[in-house]
């Protein structure tokens, strides 16, 4: 008689083999496969499990903060989500796009600033969650032009 045992070791799928071979001593080849693939399909659908699971759990673990700005103002694609920001330089004008961002509770502030020329990302995390966004554009020999500030919902 077939044991039951859990599927998760290499030990227990030794044993599982074994107990094949045990049973079908006097089986065909084919029989021993036929049994093999069964096992093999119970071990596939209990992985698929795990692994549906872990996936599940994962989508529910992603932070909730997620701020993004997109204009042709100040020449940038600026996204956030937790303590990651990356900026876009999508207007090749020639100037820096740059975003001043709030993190800490509201109560720090820092910024990121793309040099690198059109088409290109650059990428930051902050200490802590970025809870608000200011997309700038610096200028030449002059004050840097911003927005308002984006805050998270």
């Amino acid at each position: 008689m077939w044991q039951r045992e859990s599927l998760g070791d290499d030990k227990c799928l030794r044993k599982i083999y074994l107990q094949i071979m045990l049973k079908c001593l006097t089986c065909t080849y084919a029989s021993k496969e036929m049994h093999i693939i069964r096992i093999q399909g119970v071990i596939m659908k209990k992985t698929i499990r795990v692994l549906a699971v872990v996936f599940l759990l994962g989508a529910t673990i992603t932070p909730a903060s997620a701020l993004s700005y997109y204009g042709s103002q100040y020449g940038q694609h600026t996204f956030t989500n937790g303590t990651f920001i990356s900026l876009k330089d999508a207007y090749g004008d020639g100037l820096f796009p740059s975003t001043i961002y709030k993190f800490a509770g509201g109560t720090q502030e820092s910024s990121l600033v793309n040099k690198s020329g059109y088409g290109t990302t650059v990428t930051k995390y902050a200490p802590s969650t970025i809870t608000a966004i200011m997309p700038c554009l610096s200028r030449w020999a002059q004050p840097m032009a911003c927005g308002n500030w984006i805050y998270d919902k």
